[in-house]
């Protein structure tokens, strides 16, 4: 897919990497910025690529079913989909390690949100109203599920230490 990097503050400097005709659904860096994620939409398709000589290291073993969002998790790329589906990829060869469900394949995720340690995941669907699944986001294990008065959840986050979720 194409992706379009400028200077953040500036504009200047713009790279169009990949098909110029693709789109993106999604992409991400990984936490020192030396490798990018890019997802075209329309397409399960996930590249790798360096962001220091800008060529694409790999491409990802492609999941079963279709991608939403994706996002690095220190060594491993997650990802999540339709039917409620959680992908984690090897960065080092591309391999789709694991994949689990993050609830019943009808309901529809309104947030998933990954701590900064990457090890809990929190998710949020339309259809449990007021309740938030945490997860070990490695494992996939469902670790709690916290049920509040609150009607529907549509933003969570993690505190820095992962002890917190608001």
């Amino acid at each position: 897919g194409k992706a379009i990097l400028s200077n953040a503050l500036t504009g200047a400097n713009p790279r169009i990497l990949g098909e110029p005709a693709l789109s993106i659904q999604s992409a991400a860096f990984n936490s020192d910025g030396s490798q990018l994620a890019v997802m075209p939409r329309d397409s399960d398709q996930i590249t790798l690529w360096d962001t220091k000589t800008w060529q694409p290291i790999i491409d990802l073993e492609r999941a079963p079913g279709v991608l939403f969002e994706i996002r690095f998790m220190g060594e491993l790329l997650g990802g999540f989909g339709e039917g409620n589906m959680a992908y984690l990829w090897e960065t080092s060869d591309g391999a789709l390690c694991r994949h689990y469900s993050l609830g019943t394949p009808e309901s529809i995720i309104e947030e998933l949100v990954w701590s900064a340690d990457k090890k809990l995941m929190a998710v949020s669907s339309r259809e449990t109203g007021g309740e938030v699944r945490v997860y070990d986001s490695v494992r996939g294990e469902l670790l709690q599920t916290l049920r509040g008065p609150w009607p529907n959840i549509t933003a969570l986050a993690f505190d820095p230490a992962a002890t917190r979720l608001a």
